[in-house]
Parts: C-alpha cells; structure tokens; sequence
C-alpha cells in the first residue's frame, strides 16, 4: 500500500516498531514515507495520528520548520483528543524549537495521561516515548546527538 490512510497508519507502526527495536535509520525512513503518503492524503488522515508524526520528525529528524508544518496541519483539521501522542508531540516540537519551559510542560501533560493508562504493550511504548522525550528535553536538539539512549 502506497496511498490513503492505510498506507499512512502502516508507516507510522513501522516507524514505532523500528524506534521500539532501537533501528533509528529504519524508523527515519519509515517517517518520511509517512510523511509523503501524509501529504498526498491528508483529508484521509485524522487530526489526532498527526501528532505522532510531529512527534517522530522533531526526534528523530529534529526539524522544527517540517514538524512545525505537521503541526499547524494537525490544528487546521481541529484536534479534539488530547492524549498522550498530542502532549508527546507538543512537547517534542517546543523541544526542537527550543522551547524547553513549554516543552517540560507538555511532558509533564504526557507524563500524566501515560501514567493513567493500563500496564499493557503498547501503553508501555508511550511511557517508553515519555522516557524518551524526557530525557532529551534537558539538551538542546542539537546537542542531544544519541537517540538511542534509552
């Protein structure tokens, strides 16, 4: 699958299977591709998965102008969930345009809403991203160079 909402979300578990299993070129490539398919079907693609991605470009790419772009994407088509993934992506943008006060706040919103969650697999793969995130918002994203730390 090369287009639709299908192909995005496929891109977007490959991109969590490959941060999860430390494959971080893998997990780039995997964002970007999302990213294009995103793109050539954004009115398929719903305001609350845009988040992830935002989240995926500002840490593993740490560009704040294209996870930026995702961004004011995801605020056109009018988030109305806000969970872990939008307080994760909130915070990993503010990161990357060094933010870092707002970011910590928007972790600490993440933080809150993983720790209500279920102690269950993919639940555990949102703490993991929380860790993560935490562990990069005292760096600038420029000095923060070892994605792999955790």
């Amino acid at each position: 699958l090369t287009k639709g909402y299908t192909a995005f979300l496929l891109r977007l578990f490959a991109c969590d299977h490959f941060i999860d299993t430390r494959e971080i070129e893998r997990a780039r490539a995997s964002t970007q591709e999302a990213e294009q398919i995103g793109l050539e079907s954004i009115a398929e693609v719903p305001a609350e998965l845009i988040p992830i991605l935002v989240f995926n470009v500002a840490v593993l790419d740490r560009d704040g102008a294209r996870a930026r772009k995702w961004w004011n994407l995801m605020e056109e088509k009018k988030a109305t969930r806000f969970r872990v993934d939008y307080w994760l992506g909130c915070s990993a943008l503010l990161w990357c345009e060094e933010k870092l006060e707002e970011s910590r706040e928007a972790l600490q919103r993440a933080d809150s809403c993983a720790r209500e969650l279920p102690n269950v697999g993919a639940y555990e793969y949102d703490r993991f991203r929380v860790k993560w995130l935490s562990q990069l918002v005292g760096n600038l994203p420029q000095l923060a160079t070892n994605t792999q730390t955790v």
